[in-house]
């Protein structure tokens, strides 16, 4: 009787997966960002409210910015927050077939979210070090997992080619 091949579904995402689902999500925040920047600027230039010249009382420019940063500030955290809450899995962990799970294996909390999302940047700000430490860890976890109490997981039942394995077999023996 033939096996079946162990899958890869449930088991702790590596670090290369995890880059490239965050490199897809910060490229689908940042398309975004710049449409709505490009529509605002055709808005701004069609019914012509560039600011004028030596006003100080209205200065639409600086509201804009303001807007601006703003919707990005709120975009950038209510993707990641509202896909982790809700999925588990922002579109770009979605399409690498990974999900952020808590150390419970239910899905995210408010509070998990936001400090997840807060520790990436303390990951990041430390020379990525809190990141590079997914590579490390044997759960996978980087900083932003441990601080917040979550795993990445494998969600696909995806196996890994039989070639790829034996060969993979012949070098560590």
């Amino acid at each position: 009787m033939k096996k079946k091949p162990k899958t890869l579904q449930g088991h702790y995402a590596g670090f290369i997966t995890r880059f490239f689902a965050f490199v897809i999500d910060i490229i689908i925040v940042m398309t975004i960002t710049t449409v709505t920047a490009v529509v605002l600027t055709l808005i701004i230039n069609f019914f012509d409210l560039a600011p004028v010249e030596n006003s100080a009382s209205f200065d639409s420019r600086n509201i804009m910015l303001w807007l601006i940063f703003t919707f990005n500030f709120v975009l950038f955290f209510g993707y990641f927050i509202f896909f982790w809450m809700t999925s588990g899995q922002t579109p770009g962990k979605g399409f690498m077939g990974v999900r952020v799970i808590g150390v419970n294996g239910r899905p995210l909390t408010f509070f998990q979210a936001v400090v997840r999302l807060i520790g990436y940047w303390i990951s990041a700000l430390a020379f990525f070090l809190g990141f590079l430490w997914i590579t490390i860890d044997d759960q996978r976890q980087g900083w932003h997992d441990t601080m917040a109490r979550t795993y990445v997981i494998y969600s696909w039942k995806a196996t890994l080619h039989p070639e790829f394995l034996s060969r993979w077999r012949q070098r560590s023996s």
